[in-house]
């Protein structure tokens, strides 16, 4: 079932640049990063505590130590530490303390005539990626070893609306997004178009599936207009997702009633919380050590403001919300 919701309010807190379209932000360490796929200075790098900017970092097609082409969220494949995946190479970038520099390129191997690589997600020295070759697979993920080269197909391919796909129609119809985090050794993966997270044991393969109680939901007739999830942000202990239950374009319109929830699960997938926000962000990261949700919207009177909502702390010992 759904823990029941406790109402967040934001509190705007006004920057002093311009950012017309801030699709992603995460933390590193005490900074606030906000990733701006359109710009030159794609990553914007803010003092979280007084919201000033510290630097950007990122010009495309300048400076050989940034990047040379336009990089998009499914590219970044980790934020722990912090790597982009950009034109066949994974490029590492150190956000320091008063600016940020690629420390380290690699290439990416491909066998001959590999699949395409999409929305690539770092493991030690392994990457998993979606298999958007399904017609002669059984598996959504590949995990590739890009020392040895060698490939492992695992988690099944999902059956939940009942009828035959061809490639393209399941990667549409079930749309995913992964996140690994090295301290479980767990990949938290949610759908978009299906109320179900997915946790996977990296070792074993393993994997367990919590679906989210919709009224009215029937897996059988998804269309794919409605979003559930979108976002998963982890950390060592939790999984955030945003919930959205609403269609794209509601979520973005200008006078939307779109109020996104952030749930927050445990690794066994047990929800501890459901916050409620009272403005229709479109991302979002969570600074633990705050107690802050911070978020960002694409509307004409958002390019100024990043959207701060507090953590209650009247949580019981075992991390559950008090009633």
């Amino acid at each position: 079932g759904v823990t029941r919701s406790v109402k967040l309010s934001y509190k705007p807190r006004c920057i002093d640049i311009d950012m017309l379209m801030p699709t992603k932000c995460f933390m590193q360490q005490n900074r606030l990063v906000v990733f701006e796929p359109t710009t030159e200075q794609m990553f914007k790098v803010f003092n979280p505590s007084t919201m000033q900017l510290l630097y950007a970092f990122g010009n495309v097609g300048r400076a050989d130590n940034e990047f040379a082409m336009q990089i998009y969220n499914e590219e970044i494949t980790s934020i722990d530490k912090f790597e982009v995946y950009s034109a066949g190479k994974i490029k590492t970038v150190e956000f320091g303390e008063g600016s940020a520099a690629i420390s380290h390129t690699k290439d990416f191997p491909l066998k001959a005539g590999s699949q395409p690589i999409n929305r690539p997600r770092k493991i030690d020295d392994t990457y998993f990626y979606d298999n958007m070759s399904v017609s002669n697979k059984t598996c959504e993920y590949v995990l590739f070893d890009i020392k040895t080269r060698t490939e492992t197909y695992f988690s099944p391919l999902q059956q939940w609306c009942g009828k035959e796909l061809n490639d393209v129609e399941y990667n549409m119809l079930y749309m995913r997004d992964s996140r690994y985090n090295p301290y479980q050794d767990k990949i938290a993966v949610v759908y978009h178009n299906f109320p179900v997270l997915k946790i996977i044991d990296r070792k074993s393969f393993d994997e367990r599936l919590y679906r989210i109680d919709v009224e009215g939901f029937n897996p059988t007739k998804a269309t794919g207009e409605t979003i559930y999830f979108v976002e998963p942000y982890v950390t060592d202990n939790y999984i955030y997702v945003m919930w959205a239950n609403t269609s794209k374009e509601n979520a973005v319109r200008e006078e939307t009633d779109f109020t996104p929830h952030i749930f927050k699960f445990d690794w066994s997938g047990n929800m501890l919380a459901n916050y409620e926000l009272n403005y229709p962000i479109v991302s979002f990261t969570v600074s633990e050590q705050e107690c802050k949700i911070y978020g960002t919207a694409i509307g004409d009177k958002d390019i100024r403001t990043i959207y701060e909502f507090e953590i209650p702390q009247d949580l019981t010992a075992n991390g559950r919300m008090k009633h």
